[in-house]
This record gives C-alpha cells, structure tokens and sequence, in this order.
C-alpha cells in the first residue's frame, strides 16, 4: 500500500502539476500510516513475535512511520492495560481536551473546562490531531529518557525518516505544496486512529473497582466492535488492526489477531454463563454511544457551573 500511494502520487504529477490530483493519496497515505501503526502496536505486545530479532526489525516501523519510541510507547500502554479506565491511574483517560466522568469534568480549569463542556461537538475535530500528539510523546519520551541504551539510534531514525519524508514530497511537489501533503495525510492519520482508539473504551464503565476481579474489570470496561455479517465483519477487522476485538486483546494482549475472532467465541460464551455482559456494537451505535456519552458529561458540567454562579 505505501509503495501504490508513493509510486500513485509520483506518477500523476508527472502529468500534472495541479495539487488538487494530490489530495486523495494524502489521505491514502494517512490510512497507510495508520496501518503501520497497527504493526508498530502488535509488535510491542509481542503479538508478531518474542525473540529478540524480529522484534528489533519491526521496532523500526515506529521509528520511521511515527517518528517515536516503541518502548516509551509500550511503557505508557502497559499502564493502560493493567488499568483501563482508571481515571486516576490509565495515561489514556488523562487527554486534557476531554473528561470521561462528571467529576474529571469538574476538575477542568480554564480553557479546557470550556472545551469540555463542548467535548461532544469538538469530537471530530480533536482527533485529527491525535497522530500529531502520537509522534509529540515518543518525542517527549526520547529526550527525557537518556539513559535509554537505543536513545541515539531511535532519535536519528525519526530524524533521518522525518527528513527524508519531507525532502522526498519537497523534491516531487514542491516545498509549499509538500507541506500541504504532509499536513493532510498528518491530519487523516489522526483522525483514523483516532476514531479506531475511541471505540476500546470510551463510553464504557469508569474507574471500576480491583475487587471485582481481573475479568469484570477488563471485560466491563472494554467494548468489542463487529458486524452480523460476515463480510463487513472481515472488513472492520483489517480497519481496526484487530482492536475490533478489544475485550480478548485485554485479556491476553499477546495473542496474534490472527486469533482474536475464535477467542472472542469463547470469551463471550463464559460472559454469558457467569451473568458478565460481553458489550459488541456496531462501529455507527459505538460512536453514538460515545458522542451521548460526552454529550451528557459536557451539559452536566454547564449546568454544575450555573448553579455554582447562582450560589455565588
């Protein structure tokens, strides 16, 4: 895929040199990032592989595609999947632009109080900007860690890809023009992942409490995303990167995707005899889910801030 958007994209300029032909292989190739991405993920749970070698090579991808570290990243996730939708504890739930309960909403201050109680309409514009602040934390990561062993060879890889990209669209494009390409692709990356994440968790159970267990935990606050079917089935899972099947990954992030399908079988089958509701959505209700979800968080903020004007 990214040699068909790269070789696409070289081939119709030398025709024309109208940017307008360019706009649909910039969004090709935020969709092949996101792919990318997706590997960069199954990589650093060990879902590829778990010698030392494949590991080493596949790392690479999150070097050169999202120009970060797989291991500040998979630091950071690790945290997630031992506690998802800890509001307290989850790195994933703490997004200043969004609040998850109504009493995170009520922490928010300045700027971001505002945002929130708008959270729902500014939904889709926020995750375009999720691939920007992807690379911005492995960055981050990268300059505050440097005692890492692979700091140098990780730095100069995103360097040397981020150069090289930019020289590349430059060389073909123009300078202004292969800005603009990179701008659109960065946009259409972030709003993919973005839009794949936000199905995982959001909308779900919150700060579920550790007494009921590793399974209700991962199971009440995770949701899976599928199709009756087959096809489209088959469809969501390649856009998904096999998030679709979020609750079996939570319980056994190691597992290939390949595998993912069986074990939600099984998976759903326990859910039911133990009385644990095992939540599968379509992507079109998972999203309505969300968007009521934060609707309802952001006007029980405005009417919190009312009362408290009315009180002062």
């Amino acid at each position: 895929m990214l040699a068909i958007t790269i070789g696409g994209a070289v081939t119709v300029h030398a025709y024309s040199s109208n940017f307008s032909f360019q706009i649909p292989f910039a969004i090709a190739l935020g969709f092949v990032f996101g792919q990318f991405a997706f590997l960069s993920h199954d990589t650093g749970h060990e879902q590829i592989a778990h010698t030392f070698i494949p590991i080493s090579v596949l790392s690479y991808f999150s070097n050169i595609f999202q120009y970060g570290s797989l291991k500040g990243w998979h630091i950071k996730h690790n945290v997630h999947h031992t506690t998802p939708n800890n509001t307290e504890l989850d790195p994933d739930c703490d997004i200043p632009a969004f609040a998850f309960t109504n009493k995170q909403a009520e922490q928010k201050r300045s700027f971001w109080r505002w945002l929130t109680k708008y959270q729902a309409y500014f939904f889709l514009p926020v995750m375009c900007f999720t691939g920007i602040s992807i690379r911005a934390t492995g960055i981050k990561y990268l300059l505050q860690n440097r005692e890492n062993e692979n700091l140098f060879r990780e730095l100069m890889l995103c360097v040397f890809s981020l150069t090289t990209y930019m020289l590349l669209w430059s060389f073909v494009l123009g300078f202004w023009h292969a800005l603009a390409f990179m701008l659109i692709c960065e946009l259409i990356f972030g709003l993919y992942m973005g839009m794949t994440f936000v199905t995982n968790h959001y909308g779900m159970s919150f700060d579920v409490p550790d007494e009921v267990g590793f399974l209700i935990r991962q199971v009440t606050a995770t949701r899976n995303i599928g199709s009756t079917s087959k096809c489209f089935d088959t469809l969501i899972h390649f856009l998904y990167g096999g998030l679709n099947r979020q609750i079996e990954h939570h319980l056994w992030s190691y597992m290939p995707r390949c595998n993912l399908k069986r074990a939600e079988e099984i998976v759903r089958e326990q859910c039911v005899r133990l009385g644990i509701v095992h939540h599968r959505s379509t992507p079109f209700r998972a999203y309505c889910e969300i968007y009521n979800n934060f609707a309802d968080i952001g006007r029980h903020l405005r009417e919190y801030d009312c009362q408290k004007a009315q009180r002062t």
